[in-house]
């Protein structure tokens, strides 16, 4: 039977049935928008978690280029102690400064922020930190080093009072 032919020998359709028919249509056609929609939504959550993936990840390996570079800066400022925490493996994992990255880098995610972000905002003045820190820690290192040759030679009486200053002070015990 074609489309065009109306089928009059069941006679004609109930008022009710054509209803029925139209809401079970419409019907149909929510519940298809429905399943477009929670899929939609199900594909932008997933491009939202992959893009928090992301900035996480990005996050991370900026925490982890900054502990890097840090540590030559502890260095020069005669920290060596620091350098080398920072350098030494943790318990759980790679070196300390990498847990630290890992472990701050999902805070940092949490409240939106983008260190990579910094990295091109502001590349001028971390490319001059990188340059004026080290030279800063050897001028410091040569103010220092002028200001002990100029120095007044300590008194002989000072010199032999000292140890006994220190002999003294370990005497002293507290609680």
């Amino acid at each position: 039977m074609s489309d065009d032919v109306i089928d009059t020998a069941s006679g004609p359709a109930a008022p009710g049935d054509e209803e029925s028919a139209s809401l079970r249509a419409l019907g149909a056609m929510a519940s298809a928008e429905d399943v477009q929609a929670r899929e939609l939504a199900d594909q932008e959550q997933a491009q939202e978690d992959a893009a928090l993936m992301s900035l996480e990840q990005e996050n991370e390996q900026a925490l982890m280029l900054v502990a890097e570079l840090a540590t030559p800066v502890f260095l020069t400022f005669g920290f060596p102690a620091v350098a080398e925490v920072l350098r030494e493996p943790h318990a759980a994992g790679p070196t300390n400064a990498q847990m630290l990255a890992k472990a701050w880098a999902p805070v940092l995610t949490k409240y939106g922020v983008s260190l990579g972000d910094l990295g091109g905002q502001y590349r001028a003045e971390i490319g001059a930190l990188m340059i004026t820190m080290p030279i800063a820690g050897a001028i410091w290192s040569a103010v220092k080093a002028d200001t002990t040759r100029k120095a007044k030679p300590v008194p002989k009486a000072v010199v032999e009072a000292v140890p006994e200053a220190q002999a003294a002070q370990e005497q002293v015990t507290l609680g």
